[in-house]
């Protein structure tokens, strides 16, 4: 099944570098052993407060999200997975994390896409994680530069019955812009007992966010 699948996905997807359109190799598929290094280049753990990321959201990294969600590459998943995993596994053990939750796309996006990116990421690196429910379609954040119409976009967006008194909890997501999403969700887990603690790691982060020092 898994060989029906690959051939399935290459039919419809050049295999092709997708920043430099060298042919790629198998062990990376869409992305050629240079480009593959140039990112493992990029890596660096940082950490402000209680918000870790380990890209920053440049061009290189916008376009390789921007596969991974919008052109169904869901293959890129393992990419991210073997880039970050480490990372990942390391926070978890260091602030000694009970439940890790992947941030939720919406109904509409999920049906349209057919899975959600970080999802598909802790499930290749089989870290096990609880659902929040998005119960609001809501706007692409991208396409709201302001912040107080992302935090109206996002409001009431989320619903938890999870058991996180004393807890503590790791928020996942792929890009933190200007923290609006991350902050809706941390305010719904409060309704569900008093966290002892909420962290939360992204693949990127953008200059808003790391400018104006989010934190949650």
């Amino acid at each position: 099944m898994k060989s029906l699948n690959l051939n399935i996905r290459d039919f419809f997807f050049s295999n092709d570098c997708v920043f430099c359109s060298e042919k790629s190799e198998e062990k990376y598929r869409y992305l050629c052993h240079k480009c593959y290094k140039k990112l493992e280049r990029k890596i660096s753990l940082r950490n402000s407060g209680n918000y870790y990321y380990v890209f920053d959201y440049d061009k290189d990294i916008k376009r390789l999200i921007g596969f991974f969600k919008l052109q169904n590459r869901r293959y890129i998943s393992q990419i991210f997975g073997d880039l970050t995993g480490k990372y990942l596994k390391e926070i978890i053990k260091f602030e000694k994390i009970d439940v890790v939750i992947p941030v939720p796309i919406s109904i509409k996006r999920k049906r349209e896409r057919g899975f959600n990116q970080v999802e598909d990421i802790l499930k290749y690196l089989k870290i096990p994680y609880e659902s929040v429910e998005r119960v609001k379609n809501t706007k692409p954040m991208h396409q709201l530069l302001d912040e107080e119409l992302r935090k109206e976009n996002i409001k009431n967006s989320f619903e938890s019955n999870l058991k996180v008194h004393g807890k503590r909890i790791l928020l996942i997501d792929d890009i933190v812009t200007t923290g609006s999403t991350v902050r809706e969700l941390t305010k719904i887990l409060k309704t569900c007992g008093e966290p002892k603690k909420i962290l939360v790691f992204s693949l990127a982060a953008a200059k808003t966010a790391v400018n104006n020092k989010v934190s949650f």
